[in-house]
């Protein structure tokens, strides 16, 4: 039938075209086994030479926003004047009324003890 006939003429040319390169290459490299390693190990070498300069960023600004943003400035400003790692701390103070100045001297204590 028709669509017999597709099959066959697909498998005679497609798949026939490539099982003879693919026998030609076989032979091709049995018969000169050390230029096709030479040549691959080349080729590898050559395509391989990318990863020199290769590196790896783990900063997620540099490599999601662009450089002229006010973002990286003010991340710069902020890294600058205030240091990484820094652990803030709230004191609650109970009173009925603590801006007097014995409560805020102990405020200031408090505050220096912990500075130290």
């Amino acid at each position: 039938t028709v669509e017999m006939k597709f099959v066959d003429r697909y498998h005679e040319v497609f798949l026939g075209g490539l099982e003879r390169a693919f026998y030609r290459w076989g032979k091709l490299v049995s018969r000169h086994p050390w230029p096709v390693i030479g040549t691959t190990f080349t080729i590898t070498t050559l395509c391989s030479l990318g990863f020199l300069l290769f590196r790896i960023q783990y900063a997620t600004d540099e490599l999601w926003i662009p450089s002229s943003s006010p973002f990286k400035e003010n991340k710069e400003w902020k890294n600058t004047h205030f240091a990484k790692n820094t652990r803030y701390e709230n004191i609650l103070f109970k009173g009925d009324n603590i801006l007097t100045p014995e409560g805020l001297q102990q405020m200031y204590r408090v505050h220096d003890r912990l500075m130290q």
